[in-house]
């Protein structure tokens, strides 16, 4: 018997398709209760039901299966060429929308901007996350090990690497603020990562192209004509403002503002 099942075909309740949960109870050859992972208990006919792969539940282990089924809705068990990890190991053949969402969830893209909207609502523009604010952000992949200090180096084809789906930023020459399905999840900060590491989606385009310019790679020039995401945006919301400190003489300020020693002096 199927044990982690998504639901496929629905008409009425179409919300709920591509929903996975486990089967709990088995009420005739037809009719079968799932737990769905978001919570909600339904009955649906068996022919609705299809087996989430075992060998994406192994391969998945590392980054959160279940986490991912709930907020993704993966894997894409429709696809008729659905991607394994091994294919979004090949640098040298990026896979197109398609094919990454299929394995990585068909709403990963739409729950992180949801997230990423949360977080720069409710948190302070820290760090990273400054380069996100008021600014446009893309939908892309990066090509890394998942470790932060690699997404800092430039492209190289190390084993232990393959595409991952990111949203990201300008964030100054060459290197660009991307967030991944996991800070997502998580509600971490992005990370810095070279330019070279990342390819983007281009509106109504179900491939991907490199974020910079082959020539990138060789002379780390920036193209004659930068793409939009790899120039500083025009309107930055974070203006620098300067500030003259004028020295001042003790003498020069009011004995009454000065008598309790709160002041320092410049």
């Amino acid at each position: 018997m199927m044990s982690i099942v998504s639901i496929e075909g629905l008409v009425k309740r179409a919300d709920l398709n591509g929903k996975k949960g486990r089967i709990t109870k088995v009420y005739n050859s037809e009719r079968w209760e799932v737990l769905l992972f978001t919570g909600e208990v339904i009955a649906i006919k068996s022919n609705n039901l299809v087996s989430v792969p075992d060998w994406w539940l192994q391969e998945t282990k590392g980054y959160g299966s279940e986490a991912m089924m709930t907020h993704f809705d993966a894997p894409n068990v429709g696809a008729t060429n659905m991607y394994k990890s091994a294919a979004l190991n090949q640098v040298d053949f990026p896979p197109s929308r398609f094919s990454l969402t299929s394995f990585w969830g068909g709403s990963v893209f739409s729950f992180m901007r949801q997230r990423l909207s949360e977080q720069l609502s409710s948190q302070r523009p820290l760090r990273e996350l400054y380069y996100m604010y008021g600014v446009e952000v893309f939908e892309g992949m990066v090509f890394s090990d998942g470790d932060k200090a690699t997404h800092g180096r430039p492209l190289n084809r190390n084993g232990g690497q393959r595409f991952w789906p990111v949203l990201f930023s300008y964030a100054s020459a060459g290197i660009l603020a991307v967030y991944c399905q996991d800070q997502a999840r998580t509600r971490s900060r992005p990370w810095l990562t070279d330019a070279s590491r990342v390819w983007v989606f281009h509106l109504g385009s179900d491939w991907a192209e490199p974020a910079v310019a082959p020539s990138y790679f060789e002379d780390r020039a920036e193209p004659a004509v930068a793409p939009s995401y790899l120039i500083e945006p025009a309107n930055n919301p974070f203006e620098t403002t300067t500030v003259v400190v004028e020295e001042v003489n003790e003498f020069e300020i009011d004995s009454e503002a000065g008598s309790d020693g709160s002041w320092v002096l410049c």
